[in-house]
């Protein structure tokens, strides 16, 4: 398993917050060097007191074959795995599971109710490490790798908007 991270999650790059009804879209790209079963692609944090609207996964062609499978959900405190217990009110499912849109290219969008039952990240107390509803990092994990891997671009667009206009 590799973890690949964006600027947002090594936190070289700020993600936006947004103000009243804003709703902000954030995208980011990886250049899809491999995609072995159990890689991580760390994409961004949401940012505290905000809620996420939607997510839209796009691929490159990254399987001459036909066994490259995504799923996009939070990641676990260590970014080695998604946490589907983290992702909603008793539904535990990714936002996009298993896609197989990597295989020949394209976008994919949620799959399950999760996304719309997410709970919105809440404030991390001063002096505390966040953990649980405070943890927030959206990522991409391979579920099964590439049979005939080749490079491409992968990449994420998160929809999101604060907590405090509405839900």
């Amino acid at each position: 398993m590799a973890l690949f991270q964006s600027d947002y999650d090594k936190g070289i790059k700020v993600v936006p917050s947004a103000d009243d009804s804003d709703l902000l879209s954030l995208r980011v790209e990886f250049a899809a060097t491999a995609a072995a079963t159990g890689d991580i692609f760390a994409c961004l944090p949401i940012p505290e007191e905000h809620v996420l609207v939607d997510v839209i996964l796009d691929a490159d062609d990254l399987d001459t074959v036909t066994g490259i499978t995504l799923s996009v959900a939070y990641l676990n405190a260590g970014k080695t795995d998604i946490d589907v217990t983290n992702n909603v009110n008793g539904d535990g499912a990714a936002f996009i599971v298993a896609s197989t849109v990597a295989q020949a290219g394209g976008i994919a969008r949620p799959t399950t109710k999760s996304l719309w039952r997410a709970l919105p990240r809440a404030a991390t107390p001063s002096g505390t490490t966040p953990t649980g509803a405070q943890l927030k990092n959206l990522g991409i994990k391979v579920v099964a790798g590439a049979t005939g891997f080749q490079a491409g671009e992968l990449g994420l667009t998160a929809i999101y908007r604060a907590a405090s206009f509405g839900g």
